[in-house]
């Protein structure tokens, strides 16, 4: 309450609302095994509604934060963001179509990009033929741009998911599941594992992407498309194919210049990006997954708004 009481609120760029839902989780897990744990851990949820406004018109964005404790700093430089944001999408023009471009994620959605990596080295994907990864052998051929290095973490600051066990009851550990675009161990629940033929496997909580090696002024050195934010994102995991509407972005021009834009959408197909994918060394954190704070793809269909 601290936090968002103290941010920088002016006429044009305030809070509207929030909610703070907190929640104090024990659990317990008996299975015919013999295993029995008992655990308890804090889960809570920020929902906010900030606006912008001027003369002609008042938009809102609206965000919601999951989290374990509330880490003030985090939640803080994101806030901040979404005010510097405001303004911007309030004289924002119409998204251009640029046909194949490259575009860069700086935000929460960011994270289903990693979630194609994690999923794809799930047993049962594995099993029902969704992923094709196998271990010891690249993701991926042709590999000329940064290289995803993925391991599970049993804690993680500021997450909800730190659990000693998963749903059931098998003790999670910090494991590097992929090094270099190569895995190297799979993760799942019991029965695909069995499957598999898979030992001491377990449904991992918390993850952590690294393998970036880029400063954010390489990555956002045009032509490129910064998306900021988006009325929805999704990337269907089996598939890679990946669709967004775009709420707000800036277009990054030859020469320095940046344009905020709205509308129109993004698409592509995550298989194709993995080639030519480079990502920031910096890392930011969304609830259980800490990944890189920028992530840019190459050729992605970029639909103008009408």
């Amino acid at each position: 309450m601290d936090t968002v009481k103290n941010l920088p609120e002016t006429d044009e760029v305030f809070m509207n609302s929030y909610e703070i839902f907190v929640s104090d989780v024990k659990r317990r897990i008996v299975t015919s095994t013999g295993i029995d744990v008992t655990e308890r851990y804090p889960v809570s949820l920020l929902e906010t509604v900030v606006n912008a406004r001027n003369s002609d018109r008042e938009i809102e964005f609206y965000k919601l934060y999951d989290s374990g404790i509330c880490m003030k700093n985090d939640l803080k430089t994101d806030l901040g963001k979404t005010f510097e944001y405001g303004p911007s999408r309030l004289v924002a023009e119409k998204t251009p179509s640029l046909g194949k471009a490259d575009v860069v994620f700086s935000g929460e959605d960011a994270v289903r990009l990693y979630e194609y990596f994690k999923d794809g080295l799930d047993c049962a994907f594995i099993h029902m033929k969704y992923s094709s990864f196998k271990k010891g052998e690249s993701i991926a051929e042709g590999i000329c741009g940064d290289k995803v290095t993925l391991k599970t973490l049993r804690t993680l600051d500021g997450s909800s998911m730190n659990m000693l066990t998963d749903p059931e009851g098998t003790p999670i550990e910090d494991r590097v599941l992929m090094e270099d675009d190569v895995p190297k161990a799979f993760h799942g629940g019991t029965k695909f594992s069995y499957y598999l033929g898979e030992k001491d496997t377990f449904i991992p909580g918390n993850y952590e992407v690294s393998g970036g090696s880029r400063s954010r002024d390489e990555l956002l050195k045009g032509p490129v498309l910064e998306c900021v934010f988006f009325s929805d994102f999704q990337v269907d995991t089996m598939s890679g194919d990946l669709f967004g509407e775009i709420r707000l972005a800036f277009l990054h021009e030859e020469g320095g210049r940046v344009r905020p834009v709205t509308g129109g959408s993004i698409s592509g197909n995550m298989k194709d990006f993995v080639r030519n994918m480079k990502m920031s060394a910096d890392r930011s954190r969304y609830d259980n997954a800490l990944i890189p704070t920028y992530t840019r793809l190459a050729d992605v269909t970029v639909t103008g708004a009408e």
